[in-house]
């Protein structure tokens, strides 16, 4: 299961890639395939641009997960919006409260979730 990671990227230092690599670490650890949206673009990019190209790969992903301060993004608030839209699962139940995560529903299955 491919695996979007979202969160805060503009103004921050190094384009915040540690974060958003750590998270991807949980992501793996999880037994899915993080999707790190630096992999994508080219610094420098037009927002427009940008955010085309990483919709489109929200679409193309099953599940979401988000660093901690993404509602301190707008680009990272569009990107939960698509994947909400789309039906991607909330793998650590963060982006959007109140509905369980992906690995909570999974460990309440009688098999186990395929990755």
């Amino acid at each position: 299961m491919r695996v979007y990671v979202a969160g805060p990227v503009s103004g921050r230092s190094a384009a915040n890639r540690p974060a958003f690599d750590a998270l991807a670490a949980r992501v793996r650890a999880a037994g899915y395939d993080p999707v790190v949206p630096h992999d994508y673009v080219a610094p420098g990019w037009p927002r427009g641009r940008v955010m085309r190209v990483l919709f489109r790969i929200v679409t193309e992903c099953d599940g979401i997960a988000v660093l901690p301060d993404w509602r301190d993004s707008s680009g990272a608030w569009d990107e939960v919006a698509v994947a909400r839209q789309c039906g991607l699962v909330d793998v650590f139940g963060e982006a959007w409260p109140g509905e369980e995560g992906l690995v909570a529903a999974c460990a309440a299955l009688p098999d186990p979730c395929p990755p």
